[in-house]
């Protein structure tokens, strides 16, 4: 992420769930894989990490990668990240997507709303000879269950002197809310925000972030 073309704020969105209305991972799960949504829920109660989840769910999909890419194609989606989009770029702000998902149907999914440029930490996905192959480039024993350290990726940023803000709505955003500094939360992260006493703004859709938009105190320049 080029973070010296910014001004002080650097804005983290989740994905699934977030900009689109459901998790991406689950269904494709529903539709192609035979132990996709029993991993899932294991994964839920933090019996499997993320690694285990997609190596053992994977292993029974059958449906070629075309296959799948036109259920992508299908998936429903927040139209108003295109107003977080418009609003990072107008405030120079820098916009990253943070994910526990795959890039494959990341990269996809916003391509197909004619959005792309846009930077992600998330996990690989290789499709190799009818095989999937998968890498963990920001997994850390930090958080030893997700593909992604949310918490460390943000946290260097933050005491580089960047100032952080979250849009999330599920599990794996619960470390990441509180290491930045101004939290949008939909859903179960809401909750988990209000029960932990972690200052959070809710909201339903992207559009309702967009309209109630605050940066954190104190914004300048770098």
């Amino acid at each position: 992420m080029a973070t010296e073309q910014y001004s002080s704020v650097l804005v983290f969105c989740d994905f699934d769930g977030t900009i689109t209305d459901r998790n991406v991972g689950d269904l494709l799960y529903e539709r192609y894989s035979a132990s996709g949504l029993e991993m899932a829920e294991r994964w839920e109660r933090g019996e499997i990490g993320t690694r285990q989840e997609f190596e053992l769910s994977f292993a029974t999909v059958t449906a070629s990668r075309e296959e799948m890419e036109k259920t992508l194609a299908k998936v429903p989606f927040d139209e108003g990240f295109a107003q977080i989009v418009e609003l990072c770029r107008h405030r120079g702000h820098g916009l990253a997507i943070i994910s526990e998902g795959l890039d494959w149907y990341i990269d996809a999914i916003l391509s197909a709303h004619g959005i792309d440029g846009i930077p992600s930490y998330c996990n690989l996905i290789h499709f190799e000879r009818g095989r999937f192959r998968f890498e963990f480039p920001w997994f850390d024993d930090e958080t030893p269950l997700r593909g992604v350290c949310k918490p460390k990726i943000l946290r260097t940023l933050r005491e580089a002197g960047w100032q952080l803000v979250y849009i999330g709505d599920g599990l794996s955003d619960r470390e990441a809310v509180r290491v930045t500094d101004v939290v949008y939360a939909k859903d179960h992260l809401y909750r988990y925000c209000q029960a932990e006493g972690i200052p959070a703004t809710r909201f339903d859709t992207l559009a309702q972030v967009a309209a109630q938009w605050r940066d954190p105190p104190g914004v300048g320049r770098r």
